[in-house]
């Protein structure tokens, strides 16, 4: 059961990747940044590369860094 949970959160997770992607990403910047970290993430993981930039250059600052670095380490796993 654990494993069913964890495959419709990842599905319920890529879908929201594809909402942000059609966002503009000055709205999507100021929802993901009021986010808990792993589903900023998450999300941010999901999106097309150049979206996901767009969102983080609009975050900015101190907060942009540490989605980028652990952004980074995800993409390393």
């Amino acid at each position: 059961m654990l494993v069913e949970k964890d495959a419709i959160e990842l599905a319920k997770v890529q879908e929201l990747s594809q909402m942000y992607n059609k966002m503009a990403s000055a709205k999507a910047a100021q929802i993901i940044s009021a986010l808990d970290r792993e589903l900023a993430i998450g999300i941010l993981s999901g999106m097309k590369s150049k979206s996901a930039g767009k969102v983080l250059a609009n975050i900015g600052g101190e907060q942009a860094a540490i989605l980028s670095t652990a952004y980074s380490t995800l993409r390393e796993d």
